[in-house]
């Protein structure tokens, strides 16, 4: 199973697209109830007689609760050692130093996500400090430090209409700082893209495909733009075989429903409400008609995360205009 733990909504940062909104809540885990989540992942893992589960630490910025995240750390594997614990943790790399550098590659050499938009200009344009100024500089400083003791880092980079026009510098960017495995992706959310955005998008990924093919270790680098290997995407299995822990114990079918009341499925003192995922779950088997005729619908996000596509846009069948554009972009290059 997989657990999202959210042990923080708290953030050092006002991104301007954050899809929580600027103004975060004060609250993180208290000590009642991490043992309670502690506690609800050890019961569920010992109910499904999981050999392997994957547990992730979200925010908020989790590094402000980086206490939080070590203890949780030390106690599931005491209470869980003969089970696999693959770990993973999102972080905008501003609190990084050394510390913590050293316990997340040995925690999760395999499971660490940097958030950086590409180069300085392109980063600064949206991921700013609470003072208004950019965040770039804080997280370069740790860069080669991190790629070097977990070289599997994955970046991810989110784009909007103000930086597409420089999405293959700020990819190419962040090839030549030295990260793997790159995932770059629209915001979704956005209201301001325009038409000729989609213009804009295909002419960089063709630039980012021409350097790309002229790299001489092309193999060791994965660029999520340039992927066009169609991977059929399984039903949403959100309060089955994932859930989201919220900062108050609430639970949730993902990352998108979290706080959302409309979306809970339960807590982890009750449990999982196997009716409310069973309500939740019965969007996906709806489809927009646009999209039945789609040669790429069953390798969508759109069309697979209903419950997102309600929550963006009011109607569970509507999927962000963008992300529809985005995938054909992919596919069509």
């Amino acid at each position: 199973m997989i657990f999202n733990i959210w042990v923080t909504r708290q953030c050092n940062l006002k991104c301007t697209y954050c899809y929580e909104g600027q103004e975060k809540l004060d609250k993180k885990l208290d000590n009642d109830t991490v043992q309670k989540v502690i506690e609800f992942v050890v019961q569920k893992t010992n109910e499904k007689k999981d050999s392997s589960i994957s547990v992730n630490f979200h925010g908020g910025e989790p590094l402000i609760a980086f206490d939080i995240v070590q203890y949780i750390v030390i106690e599931l594997g005491k209470r869980l050692g003969t089970v696999k614990i693959n770990y993973g943790l999102t972080t905008n790399g501003t609190l990084l130093d050394d510390n913590i550098i050293e316990f997340l590659a040995q925690a999760m050499p395999l499971g660490l996500t940097l958030s950086v938009d590409g180069n300085k200009d392109a980063h600064n344009k949206n991921r700013k400090l609470a003072n208004g100024q950019g965040s770039y500089e804080l997280v370069d400083r740790y860069l080669e430090k991190i790629i070097k003791q977990i070289p599997e880092c994955r970046a991810r980079a989110t784009y909007t209409h103000n930086t597409v026009n420089d999405l293959s510098k700020s990819v190419i960017h962040l090839i030549q700082k030295g990260f793997k495995t790159i995932v770059a992706a629209g915001d979704y959310y956005d209201p301001s893209w325009q038409d000729e955005d989609e213009n804009i998008l295909r002419r960089e990924i063709h630039k980012l495909h021409d350097y790309y093919q002229a790299m001489p270790n092309k193999e060791e680098v994965r660029v999520n733009l340039l992927d066009k290997s169609l991977t059929e995407y399984l039903p949403c299995q959100g309060g089955i075989s994932s859930v989201n822990i919220d900062v108050d114990g609430k639970l949730y079918p993902c990352i998108a429903a979290v706080g959302n009341s409309d979306y809970q499925i339960g807590d982890i003192e009750c449990g999982i409400d196997k009716i409310k995922v069973a309500n939740i779950l019965d969007m996906g088997s709806a489809m927009h008609e646009e999209c039945k005729e789609c040669p790429i619908n069953k390798h969508c996000n759109g069309v697979r995360c209903k419950l997102k596509n309600k929550i963006i846009s009011g109607n569970c069948l509507d999927i962000p205009v963008f992300l529809c554009v985005e995938k054909n972009a992919i596919y069509d290059s």
